[in-house]
């Protein structure tokens, strides 16, 4: 006799499709945030962001940035995804 019945079994992958379905749906109402990504350091982030869109990738059109005192001090940023909808970040660091 296996040690956890098949009932007890189908109740636990039906309460794990569940969670995962309510994660999921959080995630897409709320794209890049609340979610891990990896920060990459590029050194044109214009350039990287052409190659995203030329890759497939989508750049998320938020304003993360912030003015240019703050572009200067700490760098410039954007919110990507890539052709399958992992988000990642670019980050240019300050010249200088």
């Amino acid at each position: 006799m296996p040690f956890f019945s098949s009932a007890i079994f189908a109740s636990s992958a039906r309460r794990a499709r569940r969670r995962l379905r309510a994660r999921r749906s959080r995630c897409e109402r709320s794209p890049g945030l609340g979610v891990s990504h990896a920060d990459l350091r590029v050194d044109d982030i214009e350039a990287a962001l052409h190659r995203v869109r030329e890759l497939g990738g989508q750049v998320e059109e938020m304003d993360i940035e912030g003015d240019d005192e703050k572009i200067a001090r700490f760098g410039r940023f954007k919110l990507c995804r890539d052709d399958q909808g992992s988000s990642f970040g670019l980050h240019q660091p300050p010249s200088g």
